[in-house]
């Protein structure tokens, strides 16, 4: 019996405390929930000789449209995403800036009502873009960085704000930025995969249009 004792004394003392705030069952509400399938939604472009004129994403059939993006809606620093084909549903209006590095994206339908955002550079000359979601405020700020390397120009990984690596961006090869992939790392709600999605058409025409400028100084002001 009194062997016994000191054993049961010798475990509680090799026990590790649980801290107040670190119970398993805190723990668990602030993990993300999220599962894991790969699914990947082709993307084709199509372009004008004044520019970009839509972009189309597809489920991963690659023939049905999953988003459907309007450039030029009334002025060409303005873009309207749809949910579906281009009769879809309006689930995102972007408004890029020429002069400022901020993008506003305004989520007409949320299940809290209508949210307006802002997609910032993280820090001076960053390749990251940060952007609060309002479907997932609990997991922000969400993070697309643009990868580095002559080869990965274009390319993005997004994760959330627990480091969770929910998608990512790969542009193919050779198609001067008509053709690529998003692959999605996770399984999302339908309203946070509508807003990843806006957000991603945000941040990648903003770097695009920026290494556009970039190859028009290289070449004297032409393009």
């Amino acid at each position: 019996m009194h062997s016994r004792l000191q054993e049961r004394r010798a475990n509680r003392l090799h026990q590790a405390p649980l801290h107040p705030q670190q119970t398993p069952q805190s723990q668990s509400q602030h993990q993300p929930q999220y599962s894991n399938p790969i699914m990947e939604f082709p993307i084709q472009a199509e372009n004008g000789f004044t520019g970009r004129k839509t972009l189309t994403i597809f489920y991963p059939d690659g023939t049905t449209p999953a988003y459907f993006v309007q450039y030029k809606d009334g002025s060409k620093n303005n873009l309207t995403v749809h949910r579906g084909p281009a009769t879809g549903e309006v689930i995102g209006h972007i408004t890029l800036h020429k002069w400022h590095k901020h993008t506003d994206i305004d989520f007409p339908i949320t299940s809290t009502g209508p949210q307006a955002v802002q997609v910032q550079p993280e820090g001076f000359a960053s390749r990251i873009a940060v952007v609060d979601l309002p479907a997932a405020p609990q997991t922000n700020p969400f993070r697309w960085e643009q990868q580095s390397g002559i080869k990965n120009v274009g390319n993005f990984v997004l994760q959330d704000g627990a480091g969770t690596q929910i998608a990512t961006y790969e542009k193919e090869a050779h198609s001067i930025g008509k053709r690529g992939k998003i692959t999605l790392c996770v399984n999302l709600i339908q309203e946070l995969q509508d807003q990843v999605f806006v957000a991603f058409v945000a941040v990648d025409e903003k770097a695009r249009r920026k290494r556009q400028a970039a190859m028009k100084a290289a070449n004297g002001g032409f393009p």
